[in-house]
């Protein structure tokens, strides 16, 4: 029978957890953003009537996400919605703010994240400056009977 030198399975035992922390640090690129509730109706002619083509809104109230919310119009039909929070910060005392003057480029005042809204990214929006390095959260917008609903739910 062969017996393990205490040095060799010292060695062996370190490379085992130096390898799970590097494994650990694979785990960051998953991204947690709190549940809330979402749960919101704007009437488009009403409520939605100052906004034109991309264009966005900031809205806030009750069941409005973490942050508030961002409403990008895609065209009269179509919208986008976000939460305000930055997903560096994460949280309601950190939202993001329209910056450069467009309504596409958002910044957040707290970490100096910058996102921009582009409608052909697979999650509606993407990071352009970090320390943020996941997109806004993006939630679910439709239209049906002249309103639009915001939820998170499908």
């Amino acid at each position: 029978m062969t017996r393990i030198s205490h040095s060799k399975l010292k060695n062996f035992f370190k490379i085992i957890i130096i390898s799970t922390l590097f494994l650990h640090c694979d785990n960051e690129k998953e991204f947690y953003f709190p549940y809330v509730e979402v749960d919101v109706r704007l009437h488009v002619y009403t409520d939605l009537a100052d906004m034109g083509n991309n264009t966005s809104k900031f809205y806030s109230g009750e069941y409005s996400g973490l942050g508030g919310i961002l409403i990008y119009r895609l065209s009269q039909w179509e919208f986008l919605a976000f939460d305000l929070a930055c997903t560096y910060e994460i949280s309601p005392d950190c939202v993001i703010e329209k910056y450069k003057g467009v309504d596409i480029f958002f910044k957040c005042p707290c970490c100096s994240s910058e996102y921009t809204i582009d409608a052909n990214s697979i999650n509606g929006n993407f990071v352009s400056k970090e320390p943020a390095r996941f997109p806004l959260k993006q939630y679910n917008a439709y239209v049906d009977n002249d309103y639009l609903y915001i939820t998170n739910s499908l």
